[in-house]
């Protein structure tokens, strides 16, 4: 059994090696995006910090006018008082940044414009759309199963082996240092890679996630028809929203997208791993009345671990310590890959050499 899981270890690694180590390392850069995007596009995300914020209803009326022929899809709230809003408009081909403090607009760009973008399209879809992501998922099996059979490897194989498992023996020669590192890295790092690799899983295949979440409970939230006309002020809105879930900060903003649709206000707690939190206030936009509430305390258990998928998967469960850690496990598939292919290639060699010496040997006899 040993042997087989030593071929399926090895196979399995040289074969996916490049799509994973890839997804590894689009991963790792994503990691620390808003810091590293404030100081790439410091006019468009970051604001000096003032007592008031202007309010909103003014802010969607000017946006209104300045793109007349957009659809106002969502805000983004800013996170941090340096931070600007964020407007999506059509669904967030435009995304446009306002000041919160003086509804100046700083600057809009499109969804494909610059360096993040397009790591995030290469991480979650490999360049090719919904095939991409089907390649990714799948790319994550692949890794859940390496670490399992490295696992499996690394166990030893008497009693008394257990004692020294743990523990890097450094050898003498450059093989044996790079088994000891790749036998001893695979092990301490296998818990955060399968978490990786389950979220991400999680993430693209959501309705397996949903299914399987299903017998622990998840959220069901109640689908009821707003009523179709003009939408109120923002601010009532908001205000209503806030009355019926006074807790947390306001996250965003989801504009009805089509007839009937709600205004959907989400909040995070102060307790909540998500960056976005998961607690939405869905309300008739034309007479402000609260058709929904789904509280995050309140769910379900399969709900709740649901709703760790996304923060998990980047690393959010420990402050910048953990998205540290969150870097260096993108970085550890290519480093693994690189590792396990020295490791192939000289056993290949020496089989090559040992085989040549008992050819010489025949032929001398």
């Amino acid at each position: 059994m040993r042997r087989f899981f030593l071929w399926l270890h090895r196979w399995l690694g040289l074969g996916a090696a490049l799509v994973i180590s890839f997804l590894g390392l689009t991963g790792a850069a994503l990691v620390f995006r808003p810091e590293i995007e404030a100081n790439l596009h410091p006019n468009l995300l970051t604001v000096a910090p003032q007592e008031k914020r202007v309010s909103l209803q003014p802010t969607l009326e000017r946006l209104q006018r300045r793109f007349p022929n957009r659809k106002i899809s969502f805000l983004f709230a800013a996170k941090a008082p340096e931070n600007s809003d964020e407007w999506w408009l059509d669904g967030g081909n435009l995304r446009v940044y306002i000041n919160p403090y003086s509804g100046e607009i700083l600057g809009s760009r499109h969804e494909s414009e610059g360096l993040f973008p397009f790591l995030f399209s290469a991480h979650t879809e490999l360049f090719a759309g919904e095939t991409g992501e089907q390649i990714a998922a799948w790319s994550g099996l692949m890794l859940c199963s390496l670490t399992l059979s490295g696992l499996i490897l690394w166990m030893p194989r008497r009693k008394s082996g257990w004692k020294n498992v743990f523990r890097l023996h450094w050898k003498t020669n450059w093989r044996g240092r790079i088994y000891e590192l790749h036998r001893l890295g695979g092990f301490y790092l296998s818990g955060l890679l399968l978490i990786t690799a389950l979220t991400g899983i999680a993430l693209i295949w959501h309705d397996l996630a949903d299914q399987i979440a299903t017998p622990f409970g998840i959220a069901k939230v109640k689908k009821a028809k707003a009523t179709t006309g003009d939408l109120l002020s923002l601010d009532d809105l908001l205000q209503k929203a806030n009355v019926a879930f006074p807790n947390g900060e306001l996250r965003r903003i989801a504009f009805p997208a089509k007839t009937g649709a709600p205004l959907v206000v989400r909040k995070k707690l102060p307790e909540e791993l998500h960056p976005n939190g998961m607690n939405n206030i869905a309300l008739d936009g034309t007479t402000g009345h609260v058709l929904s509430i789904t509280d995050s305390r309140t769910v379900p258990s399969g709900q709740r671990l649901l709703n760790l998928r996304y923060p998990l998967h980047i690393g959010l469960w420990g402050g910048n310590i953990s998205r540290v850690i969150a870097v260096l496990v993108g970085l550890s598939p290519l480093l693994f890959s690189i590792s396990g292919f020295l490791m192939w290639k000289a056993k290949r060699r020496n089989r090559a050499a040992t085989s040549a010496s008992r050819l010489h040997a025949v032929t001398q006899n």
